[in-house]
């Protein structure tokens, strides 16, 4: 967006506090676990944080894979436990083969969960009985003079009004 050549990106995350004049929370998504059909947390109900300590996690090397990753170190660093975490420079879907094939197991947005994986289950992530979800934010670049820019985020604010623990809320 500093290059000024993108109008607005809904990512993950807020990305930056200093863009926060130019962002604006949408949604959160839940957080799921990608799971062989046949791993031993796959009965489960939902899984916490700690259930994936000494996984085998499987990761994308960018882009949603990367939030992802950075949230799981956090969650689940343990000195004695510590995740091994496998980085594949592949897209989603192929992350999920090796998932089928039982070569561990990943973490996924929960919009991933409406196709089927042949060999997959998802399995809701949660931390004291509440879920694990990724704040999603639109950001715009303030100068641009597109004017469908300003017609979708006036869109947006319909849509997704002010949330009142919003970071960028002042």
């Amino acid at each position: 967006m500093q290059a000024e050549t993108i109008d607005i990106a809904v990512v993950g995350q807020l990305i930056d506090q200093l863009l926060a004049d130019n962002a604006m929370p949408l949604w959160d998504e839940r957080i799921m676990v990608a799971l062989p059909e046949a791993h031993a947390l796959a009965t489960r109900p939902w899984i916490a944080w700690s259930g994936l300590r000494g996984c085998r996690m499987l990761v994308q090397r960018r882009d949603a894979g990367i939030q992802l990753h950075e949230y799981l170190i956090r969650a689940i660093e343990a000195p004695d436990a510590r995740p091994l975490i496998v980085e594949q420079d592949v897209p989603r879907d192929n992350i999920l083969a090796l998932v089928s094939a039982g070569l561990g197991v990943s973490l996924v947005g929960e919009a991933v969960t409406t196709v089927v994986y042949p060999g997959v289950v998802f399995r809701e992530l949660r931390e004291h009985g509440l879920s694990s979800t990724i704040p999603y934010f639109a950001y715009w670049n303030d100068r641009s003079d597109n004017p469908a820019l300003r017609r979708f985020l006036s869109l947006l604010r319909e849509r997704y009004p002010v949330r009142r623990s919003d970071p960028t809320n002042g």
